[in-house]
């Protein structure tokens, strides 16, 4: 007698087959975060306008309300004996006023100074520059 070769029923194969097919069609498919391009809108770009800076000259010999008017109000005003000191702050710099009365009675700005954050004097021109340009509260 001769025997016949083990061979799996047709329905075990059918099955094998549609396994095998599945599993190799979901290997296929888009899997969720990969090779897939998701839109994004653009981030708006913002327009810095820097100011220009005054003239540190102009802001020797006049009143208050004229330094106000070029550098806003500053973020400190302060006193010492006869002297009003008014400090105004940049990104890396304080700039100080330093008003004193005259003759008249009116009170005028006679000096500016630079600072450091850290400590120690610094140009004037880069402060103002700073200052002007400060964001605002």
């Amino acid at each position: 007698m001769r025997s016949k070769p083990l061979t799996a029923p047709k329905t075990i194969k059918s099955l094998a087959v549609v396994l095998l097919t599945a599993g190799f069609l979901a290997a296929c498919a888009p899997q969720p975060g990969v090779g897939q391009s998701t839109l994004v809108s653009p981030t708006p770009q913002r327009t810095v306008v820097l100011r220009q800076a005054p003239d540190p000259k102009s802001l020797i010999g006049v009143t208050p309300q004229a330094v106000e008017q070029q550098l806003g109000a500053p973020a400190f005003d302060g006193s010492d004996g006869e002297a009003r000191i008014w400090r105004y702050s940049g990104s890396n710099c304080a700039l100080l006023v330093v008003f004193y009365p005259e003759a008249d009675g009116s009170i005028k700005s006679t000096h500016l100074d630079a600072r450091r954050l850290q400590g120690g004097s610094t140009p004037i021109e880069p402060c103002l520059r700073e200052v002007v340009n400060a964001p605002r509260a």
